[in-house]
């Protein structure tokens, strides 16, 4: 048993090192990366997040609006019509996973660092939303934002 426990030790040692490592190599990319210096000049977004947005949205121009790229996200409700009836809200069935959560972060970190989003997430929540409901419409303003800051290649101010 004792011999498991140093051998576990270890293997969490080596992986540790090798995600700092990882770590480090993100890092670098992201100080070279154009685009992702323009992402972490909006609030609550660091560079996690940054690395998260462009791995996973990839080229901004395959999105020809801001309403496609949140509807990608998952952060717009479908309409579904079958013959008299129509359904909104709907949840999608299809969309990026990770980029709403990632959005979620965001607009989470946002309402602790950015006075402007905390106010927009109170005034959702003063008009009866949920927490949840309040977060993303947060993340659907923030989709607005960053599909703007990369289609015109300038920082957020």
């Amino acid at each position: 048993m004792e011999w498991q426990i140093r051998f576990l030790l270890e293997k969490i040692e080596l992986l540790e090192g090798k995600k700092r490592e990882f770590g480090k190599k993100i890092e670098q990319y992201l100080k070279e990366n154009a685009e992702a210096q323009l992402l972490q000049s909006i609030p609550g977004v660091g560079p996690v997040s940054a690395a998260s947005l462009l791995s996973e949205i990839k080229e901004i121009e395959r999105f020809p609006n801001e309403g496609k790229l949140a509807a990608y996200c998952g952060l717009v409700p479908c309409l579904r019509e079958s013959g008299k009836m129509k359904a909104r809200g709907a949840k999608r069935k299809y969309y990026n996973r990770k980029l709403k959560g990632t959005f979620f972060n965001i607009a989470f970190t946002a309402i602790r660092v950015n006075p402007i989003a905390r106010s927009y997430y109170e005034k959702k929540r003063r008009e009866g939303k949920t927490h949840r409901k309040a977060l993303l419409c947060l993340a659907r303003q923030y989709v607005k934002i960053v599909y703007a800051v990369l289609r015109k290649k300038q920082k957020f101010n």
